[in-house]
């Protein structure tokens, strides 16, 4: 028995040593991530915010605003804190992190279903477990959907970075960024995109109560911090789902905002070489859609 008690106090004593090792390895690779990786432009969202104008929002913030066009047009520092798939959780991070930087004085929120919805806001939890003990609006989010369990749970570093390796080392080291601020030039190829018929089909609104509550701390942390929030629904193809604009319409009242709503834009929307898919659009297709950003904002 004395032998089983000793077996298994060497075999805990090893595996709590393995543990601190790997978090000591990955969160030295992460604090020494180069600034041109891609795992850093997708990281941006925890980290402050430094530019005067700042664009929000999901992979529509990341492909469709020119920041360097708004940048050398309006003269303010511009840049874009938006990352691919992910809900207005990490949003409000963002936000949160631009506040301690204390610069930015605009955003542009870039909002769809998708950001507000039960899949992106509910099924993503995980995605924030390597910035658990590091933010604290990150470890209130992950306690909110999965506990305070998970202040033990995530103590292993095997729990807390399960399945980042291949990303940490191929997003960290090896595949570079192409942004600019923030901005990444979706190819232009001349081809127009063919729409399908189920692209064009509507769609009932489903909104998260956990997406909406954040999106009201949004809106909130913004006027406490006297910072001008325009929500923003960017031109797609769909344009007959409605439900979508009607709502920012709705929040954009009850709380004193701007909503601007180029679902429809059509300089854009006319012409589909401009699309890659029924929301997201090509380079030269940001770019004619930036400079009537770069107008509306000039009536400021």
């Amino acid at each position: 028995m004395r032998k089983f008690v000793i077996y298994l106090l060497i075999v805990l004593f090893g595996v709590v040593l393995l543990d601190g090792l790997n978090r000591l390895l990955i969160e030295l690779a992460y604090i020494h991530l180069p600034t041109d990786s891609e795992l850093s432009r997708r990281q941006e969202y925890v980290t402050a915010c430094d530019a005067e104008l700042m664009i929000l929002g999901a992979s529509r913030g990341v492909y469709d605003y020119n920041t360097q066009m708004l940048s050398d047009s309006l003269h303010l520092s511009c840049k874009s804190i938006s990352k691919e798939g992910m809900s207005v959780v990490s949003q409000f991070v963002s936000v949160k992190k631009a506040i301690e930087h204390g610069k930015t004085k605009i955003i542009i929120y870039d909002l769809s279903i998708a950001q507000l919805a039960d899949d992106w806001v509910e099924n993503q939890t995980s995605v924030y477990y390597p910035f658990y003990w590091k933010n604290e609006d990150v470890k209130s989010f992950v306690e909110r959907q999965q506990g305070k369990k998970m202040r033990l749970l995530l103590s292993s570093s095997f729990i807390q970075y399960n399945s980042l390796l291949y990303d940490l080392l191929y997003y960290g080291f090896v595949l570079k960024t192409n942004d600019k601020n923030g901005f990444v030039a979706l190819p232009y190829t001349g081809k127009p995109f063919a729409p399908k018929t189920e692209d064009f089909l509507e769609e009932p609104i489903r909104i998260n109560p956990t997406g909406e509550d954040y999106l009201q701390r949004i809106i909130d942390v913004c006027k406490d911090n006297s910072i001008r929030l325009i929500l923003c629904d960017s031109p797609r193809v769909n344009n007959k789902n409605q439900d979508i604009d009607k709502y920012l319409e709705i929040i954009a009242a009850e709380n004193q905002l701007d909503f601007w709503n180029y679902s429809d834009f059509e300089p854009v929307c006319s012409d589909m070489r401009y699309f890659v898919d029924p929301v997201h659009i090509n380079g030269l297709g940001a770019n004619l859609f930036t400079q009537e950003i770069i107008n509306r904002l000039r009536e400021f």
